[in-house]
């Protein structure tokens, strides 16, 4: 084989027509992304899906629930959902600021760039610091029973042995909260649940593997579950990595109504029991499956307050720097009539125009042309602009109290 070959030139190829998307589609296809259940043929005249589809489950990430596996609910759900989805169409419209008002799911990659930004983290840090900053204290109630003891003695004897041994448990008891990291664990719990809507604990259990279903068993706080020595810890786990497995949609007298028994966490299939979850604003049953069995996340509340105050802050900070203008008046016969150009190809007018808003900013003296030219400030008020950012930051701050 020659490592030389002939260059050869290629054959022109056909260029295609450029079609740009227009508005609508690139909302559909801006919530397609977004959603992963919807599609263009499911878009209304207001840009929003139909509320069957924002009934719909929510759509786990790749690699959660494994191939060739789907939601293992009873099989009345398939029905139960359209009937509910039917019905609930039927009472409420789709409206076009239904994304805007926080009455969807946004998926948690668009509440992981939320949480990124200081106005929406801040509220969450703030109450998940506060949940758990003055922490809890350990005692005991147990008192010994006088009347057992002969003498006053022995039955101070008995008092001060129980309590030597309650301060040896307690004691233990603070050293094991110590070093499993409890507090901290239960931060990140709490800071989760507000960024995502739902925060996940799972319980690390010594001799059940992590495998697709080593860790489908329910957790008894026996001798045949948790034994003396067998908890290894705790880990926070991240809601995009799990997908509800199994939950009951038909009766809301049986146990497990809209309430999964077992989830998907990255292909390993775990029971609920070693799972602690925790929702600080749960959504009405009919929207659990849409948001991933979690909850309304305190970022979702905070949106449309956060964009009105970055938007009052951009506006005020826009009015700051521009708050004076430099009118100069002059001699426009010459630009009218086709303009007279310098040596170097500028209009006259501009350069003055430029020369003088260069002499404003340095603070400099401005001369004018007695009879051609006047030179004013038009400056705006500026009264009024702190009270209009303050109320702004107020209404972020009236969500999370």
């Amino acid at each position: 084989m020659s490592l030389f070959r002939k260059k050869t030139t290629p054959l022109p190829q056909r260029r295609e027509p450029v079609v740009h998307p227009t508005a609508d589609e690139k909302s559909r296809s801006w919530l397609s992304a977004m959603f992963g259940h919807y599609t263009a043929e499911d878009a209304r005249g207001d840009g929003a899906p139909p509320l069957d589809v924002r009934l719909a489950p929510c759509k786990p990430a790749p690699g959660v629930v494994p191939e060739r596996q789907r939601l293992a609910n009873d099989s009345a759900l398939d029905a139960v959902q359209g009937q509910i989805s039917a019905y609930a169409a039927g009472n409420a419209g789709a409206i076009q600021s239904w994304l805007a008002d926080g009455l969807g799911f946004m998926g948690y990659p668009y509440l992981s760039q939320m949480a990124m930004r200081a106005e929406f983290r801040k509220p969450c840090d703030i109450i998940a610091r506060e949940a758990t900053r003055e922490w809890i204290r350990f005692k005991s109630t147990k008192n010994i029973n006088i009347t057992d003891y002969d003498t006053d003695e022995e039955a101070n004897a008995a008092r001060e042995r129980q309590s030597r041994e309650t301060a040896e448990k307690i004691s233990a008891i603070e050293a094991e909260f110590k070093r499993l990291d409890v507090r901290a664990l239960l931060y990140r719990q709490v800071l989760s649940s507000l960024l995502n809507g739902v925060g996940y604990l799972w319980i690390d259990i010594v001799g059940l593997s992590a495998d697709a279903t080593g860790q489908n068993v329910p957790l008894k706080i026996n001798e045949h579950g948790v034994k003396k020595g067998s908890l290894n810890g705790f880990k926070i786990i991240d809601p995009v990595w799990t997908s509800p497995n199994y939950f009951n949609a038909d009766s809301p007298y049986r146990a497990g109504f809209y309430d999964p028994d077992n989830y998907w966490v990255q292909g390993c299939l775990t029971h609920k029991d070693r799972l602690l979850k925790m929702v600080p604003y749960e959504v009405p049953d009919i929207f659990k499956p849409a948001f991933n069995f979690g909850g309304l996340s305190l970022t979702q509340q905070l949106r449309p307050y956060v964009h009105n105050f970055l938007r009052t802050r951009n506006s005020v900070s826009d009015i700051t720097a521009n708050f004076s203008k430099l009118v100069l008046k002059t001699d426009m016969t010459a630009a009218m009539q086709g303009g007279v150009m310098d040596h170097n190809g500028t209009s006259t007018i501009m350069g003055r125009a430029s020369f003088m808003q260069q002499v404003s900013e340095g603070q400099s003296t401005i001369v004018a042309d007695k009879e051609n030219e006047e030179v004013s400030i038009v400056a705006t008020p500026l009264g009024g602009l702190s009270d209009l950012q303050a109320q702004s930051m107020e209404a972020m701050a009236s969500i999370p109290g």
